[in-house]
């Protein structure tokens, strides 16, 4: 089973869009999520913390919001802008792998949720790889 997203906008372009981060109050619905102040980042932020990340170290989608939080004196960051942000610097770093780029990163094998068993995600590895279970802390 194949399962290709194809976007009309490259996402090189996504990850570029000019944002700026913005702290707001935790809205009531994702009360869950933690109390009092909320960062919504960028994926130009998200992509650059990705890549502060040592070559053959894996991080946590959590640890990079707690550490985007941290970095911005906010309580939380948001989970869902930052998933999506995750997917566009992962596309994004698939686009330059395919055209030979050399700011291309291994995206997964630095930042690990449940990928594996995600089909859309690009560039994703089995659980199974010998190569990402020797990176595994």
């Amino acid at each position: 089973m194949k399962t290709e997203f194809t976007s009309r906008n490259p996402w090189r372009a996504k990850l570029e869009k000019p944002q700026e981060p913005k702290v707001v109050p935790v809205p009531p619905k994702m009360a869950r999520f933690g109390e009092g102040s909320m960062l919504i980042p960028t994926a130009k932020l998200v992509d650059e913390l990705i890549r502060r990340i040592p070559k053959g170290k894996l991080a946590t989608v959590s640890e990079l919001r707690r550490k985007l939080a941290s970095d911005f004196n906010a309580d939380v960051t948001c989970p869902l802008t930052t998933g999506i942000f995750v997917r566009i610097a992962a596309e994004a770093a698939e686009e330059d792998r395919e055209q030979d780029r050399k700011r291309s990163h291994a995206l997964l094998a630095r930042c690990q949720r449940q990928w594996d068993f995600q089909p859309k995600a690009a560039g994703r590895r089995r659980a199974t790889d010998p190569e990402l279970k020797t990176r595994r802390p």
